[in-house]
């Protein structure tokens, strides 16, 4: 199984075409609700002129779907009343859904001797699962958060941050995600995010010469590196 291979076709949500929006008017709310997963994705013409979104970071945001088979159908704002349902409780169903989904999940020793997990879904594309990182990594704690790339729209690779030498692993987590992106059909890019507390910020992390990596960070994160030991 190729550790980054799956993908959903994306449904856009075209009233004019009609396919979509009549596939999810369909829907009652109890399969609703069993089929709501979020998808992290380039923005983009196939997102449709309303989705219902979350940003995620730069060019990438988090759409509400409805998973059909091999397609997900992207909710668009102007048929989400029809379940009579908020779409803080929309969200939560895609969550939940989330983390019941079946994962590959493999682990390998990386260049600063801290786990690196490898990810990807097993139905629902995979990148979506660092919004709920700790099941993803099978239960992890993760007190300082973790270090994430998401290379493709199915998977993600992330690095538990426990010490501060774990931070000198960043430019080997761009080289890699460039790796696994590079021909993939679907690649979301190298960037490094930081995830704790069900939240990710970006890095903005940028290799030089090829073996460093230079950031611009958030004070949150710079308050969290202080506080980590050496290693």
């Amino acid at each position: 199984m190729p550790l980054f291979g799956r993908r959903k076709n994306i449904s856009t949500p075209s009233c004019s075409a009609h396919g979509p929006c009549r596939a999810l008017a369909r829907l009652q709310v109890a399969d609703l609700r069993r089929r709501l997963r979020p998808l992290i994705v380039a923005v983009g013409p196939e997102l449709g002129a309303d989705p219902v979104a979350r940003p995620f970071d730069g060019e990438l945001v988090v759409v509400l779907c409805a998973e059909a088979g091999a397609d997900a159908l992207i909710v668009p704002e102007h048929s989400a009343d029809q379940w009579g349902v908020a779409r803080s409780e929309l969200w939560d169903w895609a969550l939940a859904n989330l983390r019941a989904d079946r994962l590959n999940r493999q682990t390998f020793p990386s260049v600063t001797g801290d786990t690196l997990y490898a990810v990807n879904g097993m139905g629902w594309p995979g990148a979506g699962q660092v919004l709920a990182l700790e099941h993803a990594l099978g239960g992890v704690a993760l007190p300082n958060g973790a270090l994430v790339t998401l290379p493709t729209q199915n998977g993600l690779c992330a690095v538990p941050i426990r010490t501060a030498a774990t931070l000198r692993g960043i430019p080997y987590l761009i080289q890699l995600s460039l790796e696994l992106a590079a021909g993939d059909a679907a690649p979301l890019g190298a960037s490094v995010y930081w995830y704790r507390d069900g939240g990710v910020e970006s890095l903005n992390a940028r290799l030089k010469d090829g073996n460093d990596a230079r950031m611009m960070v958030s004070a949150r994160f710079k308050e969290m590196m202080d506080r980590l030991p050496t290693g």
